[in-house]
């Protein structure tokens, strides 16, 4: 294989890789860069790190969530003996609250 047809393979491989990179970007909205871009990088990595810890942060206040609807359902169901049904898993809530509104975006796996 010549030189040539290597380093043209080296070139596609570093567009695409460029390209992928600029989709990450976009999807987490991580373009307040320096003029140049020259911190593109870090400002990459820190809005990441923003994203995640935001997951966690809500997946927290969903674990909440869910154990204060069983306690407030139990509350209830000894005041007036109903049969109040609480989902017991994240994936479960969701999906009866998908259920119950429809303009809720689709959920992510």
């Amino acid at each position: 294989m010549s030189y040539q047809i290597e380093y043209e393979k080296i070139l596609a491989y570093e567009r695409e890789l460029r390209a992928a990179y600029v989709r990450i970007r976009t999807l987490l909205a991580a373009f307040d860069t320096k003029p140049g871009g020259t911190d593109r990088f870090e400002v990459t990595e820190k809005r990441l790190k923003e994203l995640i810890q935001r997951n966690k942060d809500l997946e927290y206040a969903l674990d909440q969530l869910i154990k204060l609807s069983h306690h407030y359902a139990e509350l209830l169901n000894m005041h007036d003996g109903g049969l109040r049904d609480i989902p017991e898993t994240k994936e479960a809530w969701l999906s009866r609250m998908k259920g119950q509104n429809d303009h809720m975006p689709p959920l992510s796996k």
